[in-house]
């Protein structure tokens, strides 16, 4: 295949201020112009440098059972930012003994269709450019997986990128890449897998921005039915503080019993009937109070996972996802000066 090559260091446009006049022979008026052009160049070189790049596997299934098929979706968002992607190369692996490559589909940003290709066991690299580029959120591929391994096998599918460019301005992207990881197994076992995981409404906020988290309870490949729990949902207290806890959407387990503490949430509840399929125990609403360009987990566990009627538990049955928010810096000096840097 013709992969991307990375692009040499072209001369990168820098943010120049030219010294003012002397103050000993100028008036204060003459420096407007000089600040005037300043504050414009730093604004420019923010706004073009908003914070962290997300990029993710969407994966439909999150326990396939072996001979089931698993679509991946490849995408990296670029929202908020005066950026448009450009160029890129990346790779996915994976075990080979878990999961078996059926076939290689375009994604849903047209700017990018028909990628260049090459495949091994256990890896496909993906590379491919645009002139014009894309912006906001850019569907780069979607890969169609046959689960090949056993039961509660991790598939170790990961996603890593080499090149990632700014189109026309030709500027490298990869120092502010964060790729936010997946974690894969195989379900399908005797007993059958109950998933537990945190469904948030953005995988990007900034300082005082809101976000929604609903936990969620996935226990459509077991015959059991929930009948009572106690979990713990945890976070960064310096980034985010709780607003309010609702109710999930499942009527069995309306009106749960909480107790908060910074960057914590105990929440529990029972029900004599109990519910099965994908079961909606509690939303609740964060919001971020301080500027950050890193990752927060919303961090899932659980003391107590009981069936209904039978009170058997549940918990080695249990596989759990946590919830990845990635943090957009405030405005800064600091900000400014890596963008004039590079």
């Amino acid at each position: 295949m013709h992969s991307v090559a990375a692009v040499p260091n072209a001369v990168r446009p820098r943010a120049v201020c030219a010294g003012p006049p002397s103050v000993a022979t100028e008036s204060a008026k003459s420096l407007a112009p000089f600040l005037a052009g300043c504050l414009l160049v730093l604004s420019t070189v923010l706004a073009a440098h908003a914070g962290a790049i997300p990029a993710r596997l969407a994966v439909a299934a999150m326990a396939p059972a072996p001979g089931d098929e698993v679509i991946a979706e490849v995408v990296v968002d670029l929202s908020g930012r005066t950026d448009r992607l450009g160029a890129y190369e990346a790779q996915l692996s994976w075990d080979p003994s878990a999961l078996e490559l059926v076939e290689v589909l375009d994604g849903t940003t047209l700017a990018f269709a028909g990628p260049q290709t090459r495949t091994e066991p256990g890896a496909l690299v993906f590379s491919h450019f645009s002139v014009r580029g894309a912006e906001g959120i850019a569907s780069l591929l979607k890969v169609r997986f046959r689960a090949t391994g056993e039961a509660g096998q991790p598939t170790g599918l990961t996603l890593a990128f080499s090149v990632l460019d700014a189109a026309q301005t030709f500027a490298s992207l990869l120092s502010e890449l964060q790729i936010e990881p997946v974690d894969l197994s195989l379900g399908g076992s005797e007993q059958g897998l109950i998933w537990g995981s945190v469904a948030v409404d953005a995988a990007q906020t900034r300082q005082g921005r809101e976000v929604f988290a609903e936990v969620l309870l996935d226990l459509s490949s077991t015959e059991d039915r929930l009948g009572a729990y106690e979990a713990r949902l945890t976070w960064d207290p310096t980034a985010f503080e709780l607003v309010d806890v609702q109710d999930g959407a499942t009527p069995e387990f309306v009106g749960p019993n909480t107790r908060s503490a910074p960057g914590e949430l105990v929440f529990s509840q029972f029900s004599v009937r109990g519910a099965t399929g994908t079961v909606s125990l509690l939303k609740v609403r964060l919001q971020a109070i301080a500027p950050t360009d890193r990752t927060v987990e919303l961090s899932l566990s659980f003391a107590v996972l009981d069936a209904a009627g039978t009170f058997t538990s549940l918990l080695p049955s249990l596989r759990v996802r946590s919830a990845p928010i990635t943090g957009i810096a405030s405005d800064s000096w600091a900000a400014v000066k890596r963008a004039i840097d590079r």
